[in-house]
């Protein structure tokens, strides 16, 4: 009931609140939710006739995602099937209501001739041979389908008017994830050169709060607030958040007293606790150099094929569990060679990902492993 109420009392606020005369065509914009797939945020187009409230809205975010596991597989494979859905306005502002989104307005500043030529575009786009499309996170989503549409009918007004945006999307992917921290790292971590390019604006509209700002900069439509989300309640405002604005802030000095801590326990530790290191990052260090080229083969997706973390962690780093001085000492001589080489080429600046991290831990633990094991050869213990 409080739910309807609230549908009710909105409806009657957007009903009196000042629109052009005639047809018009809706830009919403909603903030994040709390699943993994609802954390980017969502956009979609909605179109209303004369009478101003009676609307259909056009949702290019709609997909099974009752299934979560086969969807992502089908996101990283590059086949995942999303397409357009036509719901009623009151419908649409239920749903999004339902889940406490906040919900932004913005009533786009379309000619009669314009409004009607994008309200056809989104009718042909919903069409049962037309509605399907492959989704691409950062190329073809909820939110790049609205923003082609708009530029379509405006004469590429967005795109001829956004310049460089000054964020890479590796950052924007990390405003996004800061209240989930295991999802963050995963992300950071298997997301290659490809999100550290300079981007354009148009680009960065992937995002729907970019497409927002943008819809306000270069169109001229502050959006309006249909709803703001409730919030937290008290005592649950430190979470992931704060943790993970921590880590990225003080990403380098933390890998580096992670690593110097963990090489010195694998030099002068007891001879269990080095072995349990070793154990625990040459598990580390290998099954993310195998999912790594895993993802490589398998996905089209630029971000995956193209890491540069597989200069840094390797398949082979599974090598530094078998207990063989022979072995051991072969192999660190062979990846520190690597990582020296690896290390010229960052100081060069050769490499776009942040690899320092990364390349501080294994080399500072390869390294001690390295030098506890020819130290033992030598007869100290």
């Amino acid at each position: 009931m409080v739910l309807y109420a609230r549908l009710g009392l909105l409806l009657t606020a957007l009903a009196q609140a000042p629109t052009p005369p005639g047809a018009r065509v809706d830009l919403y914009t909603f903030g994040p939710g709390e699943d993994i797939f609802s954390k980017f945020g969502h956009a979609a187009l909605c179109v209303f006739d004369e009478n101003g409230l009676s609307g259909r809205c056009f949702n290019y975010g709609t997909a099974d995602f009752s299934t979560p596991g086969p969807l992502t597989w089908d996101v990283v494979r590059g086949r995942a099937r999303f397409w357009v859905s036509v719901a009623p306005f009151e419908e649409m502002l239920r749903v999004y209501l339902s889940q406490d989104r906040t919900i932004y307005r913005q009533p786009l500043p379309l000619t009669s001739e314009q409004a009607k030529e994008l309200r056809e575009r989104l009718e042909t786009a919903a069409l049962p041979e037309n509605r399907h499309y492959l989704y691409d996170h950062f190329d073809d989503n909820c939110s790049t389908r609205p923003r082609d549409h708009i530029d379509a009918v405006i004469d590429g007004a967005l795109e001829n008017r956004s310049g460089a945006h000054g964020a890479s999307f590796r950052e924007l992917i990390r405003e996004s994830l800061q209240d989930d921290p295991f999802i963050f790292v995963l992300v950071d971590t298997f997301l290659g050169r490809s999100m550290d390019r300079e981007r354009t604006e148009y680009e960065a509209m992937f995002l729907p709060r970019i497409l927002r700002e943008a819809v306000a900069l270069h169109l001229g439509v502050d959006p309006e607030i249909v709803h703001n989300r409730n919030p937290a309640p008290a005592g649950l405002s430190w979470s992931g958040a704060s943790l993970v604005a921590w880590l990225v802030t003080h990403r380098r000095g933390l890998a580096l007293g992670i690593s110097l801590g963990s090489a010195l326990l694998i030099v002068l530790g007891s001879r269990g606790a080095s072995r349990a290191l070793r154990f625990v990052f040459g598990a580390l260090f290998g099954t993310v150099g195998v999912l790594l080229v895993w993802l490589a083969v398998i996905s089209p997706l630029a971000e995956l094929r193209y890491n540069e973390l597989l200069l840094v962690w390797l398949p082979t780093d599974f090598l530094l569990i078998v207990d063989s001085r022979r072995v051991t000492i072969l192999y660190t001589s062979f990846r520190l060679a690597g990582l020296v080489a690896v290390g010229v080429l960052l100081v060069w600046g050769l490499f776009l990902q942040p690899l320092w991290p990364f390349w501080t831990l294994a080399a500072l633990v390869l390294g001690a492993i390295s030098t506890r094991t020819l130290v033992r050869s030598g007869g100290v213990r």
